[in-house]
């Protein structure tokens, strides 16, 4: 059994929970309570050296070493976690727990998928919960190769709806200062992504199926209360779609068959989301991003974007009107 962290130390030594590439982008449907049970786990599990339950085989591939590994999380601990008294621990915990005992995740890659449960027990006695990872998906857990995203506890556990969490990770795995960055999601990725999706593949409620029940029921409530929690992101609207605000669709045809989201990590409004200093062509998309969301930009800035604009454009980005017609007033 892993040693147990103090609660200093779960709670205080690092405000970030770190999510791996491959548990961002599963299709794993979880209440909010049961994400913020999840989201305790990996924290603690980031404290834990991936060498101790990990080594490359013959072919490369992790495998687990056989260690036992599980997790307590103290009475205090469960308090600050979940702002509850010890006295309703086990009322408030007992559902979502027997829940997150049944719930399957699926893992995706190229060439391949798994579904396997989550863990492999999870029990209460005397103020203590103990949670014993399902060590299959300890590769997946710890992540690799593929990267993490860094999610921001305090806005994350302040968000109440699934939908928001979800997105919320998502969006946290890309903050590279720039648009759309995320890129475009067919629609039945979506649907997995926010847990729409049965393990057949098949949508769980099939009046999801109209776009516009989806776009207002999962993606436009998830968009307004990030907006409302999180101050770093910005979303915006595409001037040739204005009635989206914060994504866009992309079809095939006539037909509506992925979406992007638009947004960006505003690093002036708290402080610098990564712990480093933006590249010229990471502030010039910045810059660009504000002027697409009509904020208010310096000449300073615009002289930014034009010094760096052939990097933008190498890059992959498209410089809209109204910064080409900031960009021509410089003299």
């Amino acid at each position: 059994m892993s040693e147990p962290k103090s609660n200093v130390a779960l709670l205080k030594q690092d405000d970030f929970i770190k999510k791996s590439h491959e548990i961002v982008f599963s299709q794993l449907d979880l209440t909010p309570i049961e994400h913020d049970i999840f989201a305790m786990f990996l924290k603690r599990l980031a404290f834990d050296n991936r060498e101790d339950y990990l080594l490359p085989n013959e072919d490369g591939k992790l495998v687990y070493t056989g260690k036992p590994l599980s997790y307590e999380f103290s009475s205090e601990e469960l308090k600050n976690w979940f702002h509850i008294e010890p006295s309703v621990f086990k009322r408030v915990l007992y559902e979502p727990c027997k829940r997150l005992m049944g719930k399957n995740i699926g893992l995706k890659s190229k060439d391949e998928f798994k579904h396997t449960a989550l863990f492999k027990e999870i029990s209460y006695k005397r103020g203590v919960l103990t949670i014993t990872p399902n060590d299959i998906l300890l590769p997946a857990y710890f992540g690799g190769s593929r990267g993490h995203a860094r999610v921001s506890d305090i806005e994350f556990r302040s968000l109440k709806k699934e939908s928001s969490k979800k997105l919320y990770a998502i969006l946290s795995r890309f903050k590279d200062h720039g648009s759309g960055t995320v890129g475009y999601r067919t629609l039945k990725e979506l649907y997995g992504l926010f847990g729409l999706l049965d393990e057949e593949g098949g949508l769980k409620k099939q009046s999801f199926t109209k776009l516009s029940l989806f776009i207002n029921r999962v993606i436009r409530p998830a968009i307004a209360e990030i907006e409302r929690i999180e101050p770093r992101i910005r979303f915006y609207s595409d001037s040739s779609s204005p009635q989206y605000y914060g994504f866009r669709t992309g079809k095939e045809g006539r037909k509506v068959v992925k979406l992007e989201f638009l947004y960006y990590w505003d690093s002036t409004s708290k402080e610098q989301v990564l712990d480093q200093e933006l590249t010229p062509l990471e502030r010039a998309v910045v810059i660009h991003c504000k002027i697409l969301a009509n904020e208010e930009v310096t000449q300073d800035e615009i002289e930014i974007l034009k010094t760096n604009l052939s990097d933008f454009v190498l890059s992959g980005n498209n410089v809209c009107d109204k910064a080409i017609e900031l960009i021509n007033t410089l003299t």
